[in-house]
């Protein structure tokens, strides 16, 4: 969901992204004073785009059952990764907001319990003006046809978005240092790898990869995540455990990285297999940076000619142990040629 306020070319409104036809369906137009931003903590006002990013849970629930919840927040995160290597392209401002009032937000929209609010993003400038919420109570849009509630996965949502945990965000740099003609190709191309050939790639590539994740992030909650690396075939390091350039562990741990990804090759055939872990009661707010950072690590082997595929299914437990944490893990994600 878009909105526009004082946007060229886009009149102000509230709109609805269809992505089968790449168009802006308007929903609503706010009156004077009103607008998304009165869903945010300090109702701060907006001239640009604010933009909404919403799961429709089933969409994921009828295959991963309640595991489904960390789908769609890492889904979530993807999209906000896309939206900020866009605003790069674009010479756009972008920062992302995981505080506002989700629950007032599902009635106005119509979403019911069954479309969750993710996250809400901001390109444009802010000012001290105040906004209230729009007052409009949208009709609800069957987004996914049959549908089998899941109690758990809602009430679970709507605990761990009342959190009051929130690790201050810091200012944001540029994430891409990138031609921005050779990133909006690579957008374009982009594609989960389905098999590695298991030929090293060089250091520079690994670091490159690498030097992409710790770049700041314009997040408003921004929990601190921790990148293990288990280095399998990168030319020049010696294969092992890894946390930044610091060796936890040595030895060929491949067979090990594609156990722990539960038994999928991907995980032992590449150049490396990063798993993301930390800790906080904040879980939206650490889950959509996870994705994230995953969109930003796709993206960066692409650019380094790599593959890349996201894993979302994983041995939490073992996975744990080996990494010697007691922290949750988040993703894992394999890249190689």
């Amino acid at each position: 969901y878009v909105q526009s306020r004082g946007e060229s070319g886009l009149a102000d409104g509230i709109y609805h992204f269809e992505p089968l036809t790449e168009r802006l369906r308007l929903l609503h137009v706010p009156k004077p004073g009103e607008g998304l931003e009165g869903y945010f903590d300090d109702g701060c006002m907006v001239t640009g785009l604010v933009v909404l990013v919403t799961a429709i849970y089933y969409r994921s629930s009828w295959k991963y059952g309640q595991r489904a919840l960390r789908y769609c927040l890492l889904d979530g995160g993807h999209i906000l990764g896309a939206m900020e290597a866009a605003a790069y392209c674009t010479d756009r401002s972008c920062s992302w907001v995981t505080r506002f009032d989700r629950r007032r937000l599902q009635k106005d929209f119509g979403f019911l319990t069954r479309e969750l609010p993710l996250a809400m993003g901001i390109s444009g400038t802010r000012s001290s003006d105040r906004i209230c919420r729009p007052q409009m109570s949208l009709d609800f849009v069957n987004g996914s046809g049959p549908f089998c509630r899941d109690p758990v996965i809602e009430q679970a949502f709507a605990r761990v978005s009342s959190s009051s945990v929130c690790r201050s965000g810091k200012e944001a740099g540029t994430p891409y240092s990138d031609a921005k003609k050779d990133l909006k190709s690579i957008i374009l191309r982009r594609r989960s790898i389905r098999e590695f050939s298991g030929r090293p790639v060089s250091s520079a590539q690994y670091r490159a990869v690498c030097d992409m994740i710790r770049r700041n992030i314009a997040l408003d909650c921004d929990e601190d995540i921790v990148v293990f690396s288990i280095v399998h075939r990168v030319e020049g390091m010696e294969s092992g455990l890894y946390v930044d350039d610091r060796c936890l562990k040595k030895g060929d741990f491949a067979a090990m990285a594609g156990y722990l990804c539960l038994d999928q090759s991907l995980g032992a055939d590449g150049a490396a297999t990063f798993f993301l872990v930390g800790d906080s009661e904040n879980y939206p707010a650490l889950m959509l940076k996870a994705g994230l950072l995953g969109q930003r690590i796709y993206l960066a082997s692409e650019l380094q000619g790599l593959g890349c595929s996201g894993i979302g299914a994983f041995y939490d437990l073992e996975v744990a142990d080996f990494l010697e944490t007691d922290s949750l893990i988040l993703y894992a994600l394999a890249i190689g040629i």
